[in-house]
């Protein structure tokens, strides 16, 4: 089921006809690495967070601590719409407590995606959990 989701989304992100058929780069959250993230970005697609995301360089300073401004639950607190991407930040992103630790792994995780795609400024992307 989550194959054939993931299938159709990526069918319906291709370019226009005329055009080559060329797919947005694909961020795949590894729930078996990062279960508690997944489960987060999972819960905030299904609230309404969007998939499609927009790298915004640099990063505004305010954007992760204004998001997470007010947290006080256990563990790091995770932001999705991601702080790098113009689609999150405060007001705009959901945030939950995951573990240090995963969310060490993940941010490594996007910046190696970002480079290996050469993600730029207002360069879109798609963040699916696998």
């Amino acid at each position: 089921m989550l194959l054939v989701g993931v299938g159709l989304l990526l069918d319906a992100l291709t370019a226009d006809g005329d055009r080559d058929r060329e797919r947005l780069p694909v961020f795949i959250v590894d729930s078996r690495r990062t279960p508690a993230i997944a489960a987060h970005i999972r819960a905030a697609q299904a609230a309404g967070k969007p998939a499609i995301l927009h790298r915004v360089i640099p990063v505004p300073r305010n954007r992760r601590p204004g998001a997470c401004r007010g947290w006080r639950g256990p563990g790091s607190c995770d932001e999705y719409p991601f702080a790098s991407t113009s689609d999150g930040g405060p007001g705009k992103a959901s945030i939950a407590g995951v573990p240090l630790r995963e969310q060490k792994l993940q941010g490594g995780d996007l910046l190696a995606f970002y480079r290996r795609h050469r993600i730029g400024n207002g360069d879109p992307f798609v963040v699916v959990v696998q």
